[in-house]
């Protein structure tokens, strides 16, 4: 009995810290325009996505189903304005800021 208990902890151990998910390139930006960017990134597994904008106009974000190359196009953005963003995936955090052109 006191085998199968340790076969039962062994198994939630190895999902509890199975690795998180590596950004192998990015996050990098694409499309530049006055009122929209286009964030994206790739990863070494699949991984859902948030992805959180903060700047001029509030806060907004955008929620991403599980995948190893991410792409978030961000709009309605004021022209000539910086914003940060941050790129969130199993537990793991990537940032970074832009400016809109004008």
């Amino acid at each position: 009995m006191r085998i199968a208990s340790l076969g039962v902890l062994a198994a939630t151990a190895t999902v509890v810290y199975a690795d998180a998910p590596h950004m192998l390139k990015g996050p990098y930006l694409q499309d530049l325009a006055p009122t929209s960017i286009t964030i994206m990134w790739q990863l070494d597994q699949a991984a859902p996505a948030r992805v959180a904008v903060d700047g001029s106009g509030g806060p907004r974000s955008v929620e991403l189903s599980a995948a190893r190359i991410g792409e978030a196009t961000i709009e309605r953005l004021t022209p000539s304005s910086r914003y940060r963003y941050r790129v969130d995936a199993a537990g793991r955090s990537w940032s970074g800021e832009f400016a809109t052109s004008p």
